[in-house]
């Protein structure tokens, strides 16, 4: 998970429904498609004074330059005190991952985020060089903001202001959207939940560090619950581990003529540990283990009538690009 910066927002509740893959007969001509996920709810609680949007924050996984694309709920009601929320489109293709076969299918992970009004689509966390400098009569701020080269130059402002940083002017050249930065126009992330997106079906039958994680899931969109594991969770996953591992070490025994009682006791540059280690996974996922880390991912089927609370958190390092 990558640290974004914090933000100053308090805590707001976030009240939802969410159903998937309903298909409302509309005629309109502007009749943007079948909804892949429709989210029907109220906002309470004390409210940033910029005016909001509901949206997802979908994040890839390059940690150079972080890329978050943020998706506009299409909104019908009176936001944010009572309204339905949907989405027609897929993932944007560059916060797909595609892990490899026997992690599962591709997908993606979003945030519930509250964004600004009139954010850009795409925000990228690019190198930025800041300057401040007062001489005389006059104070400089310049901002300057590169690609991915680190060289080309695709925003300068320059600010100039009297002696105490008033009076200001400011002049500005190149894309002003290439300087926005994410906490700009952020305003809360959901903390106990998020949306995945899948592309295929994940079936327990094959196993897979998806299904490990969550179970047997459809292609499409999915509303996750997340919590803390409790002490019982914790244990069960870890006596899950260790029965996986026994097994393989038995059976890794059996075809080798060893006698060993831990992976550890595999010297680190035999390359069977390798083929040791893959045992002990595939009996983990044969076994049916859940895995949590701490972390207990569950799928939500709710309705009108069964929302679910969602809880806004102004913390940005919640915004999470991994799906599993």
């Amino acid at each position: 998970m990558k640290t974004t910066e914090r933000l100053a927002l308090a805590a707001v509740t976030f009240t939802f429904a969410v159903a998937g893959f309903a298909c409302d007969a509309q005629t309109t001509p502007d009749y943007p498609g079948s909804k892949l996920l429709t989210i029907h709810g109220t906002i309470a609680g004390e409210l940033p004074d910029a005016e909001i949007v509901p949206a997802l924050a979908f994040t890839d996984l390059n940690l150079v330059t972080q890329t978050t694309y943020l998706v506009d709920l299409d909104v019908e009601g009176e936001f944010p005190t009572r309204f339905s929320a949907r989405v027609y489109d897929a993932p944007p293709a560059g916060a797909v991952y595609v892990p490899p076969a026997a992690f599962g299918p591709a997908g993606a992970s979003a945030s519930i985020v509250a964004v600004r009004k009139g954010h850009p689509a795409t925000i990228v966390d690019r190198f930025r060089s800041e300057s401040e400098s007062c001489g005389g009569a006059t104070c400089v701020r310049e901002l300057t903001v590169y690609g991915d080269d680190s060289q080309t130059v695709l925003y300068h402002e320059r600010t100039v202001c009297d002696a105490s940083w008033a009076n200001c002017e400011t002049t500005a050249t190149g894309d002003a959207s290439a300087g926005v930065r994410l906490a700009e126009v952020l305003h809360g992330v959901v903390s106990n939940y998020r949306v995945i997106y899948l592309a295929k079906d994940v079936s327990e039958s094959t196993p897979s560090l998806t299904a490990a994680v969550y179970g047997r899931m459809s292609a499409g969109y999915h509303l996750i619950s997340i919590r803390d594991a409790t002490e019982a969770e914790t244990a069960e996953r870890i006596q899950c581990e260790t029965d996986a591992m026994a097994k393989a070490l038995a059976d890794f025994n059996a075809q080798h003529g060893t006698s060993y009682t831990a992976p550890e006791q595999v010297p680190a540059d035999d390359p069977a540990l390798a083929e040791l280690q893959q045992r002990a996974w595939n009996e983990f996922l044969a076994r049916g283990c859940r895995l949590n880390n701490g972390v207990i991912s569950t799928p939500v089927v709710t309705d009108r009538d069964n929302p679910v609370t969602m809880q806004i958190s102004n913390d940005g390092s919640l915004l999470d690009p991994s799906y599993l």
